[in-house]
């Protein structure tokens, strides 16, 4: 997976990546422990979170098209 550690840091953050379903702690994580992470179950956690942001500005994009009836006559004759 090529991604920044931010981009990870952010994941956990906004709970896109879960504690013992996406990665698990090793050692005393205040002392600095290991993650060990599932790659396959990140990867589609980041894919579901790009999906689902994509969707949310394709449904305020399409709020904001509004066409009033004499444009659109005039969209069809051309």
């Amino acid at each position: 997976m090529l991604c920044s550690e931010k981009v990870i840091y952010s994941a956990k953050r906004l709970e896109v990546l879960k504690a013992g379903e996406h990665f698990y702690a090793l050692g005393n994580i205040s002392k600095g422990g290991k993650h060990i992470y599932c790659v396959e179950l990140c990867r589609q956690a980041l894919l579901d979170q790009t999906a689902k942001q994509a969707k949310a500005a394709s449904e305020k994009i399409k709020a904001k098209e509004v066409y009033n009836q004499s444009h659109l006559k005039e969209l069809v004759t051309r």
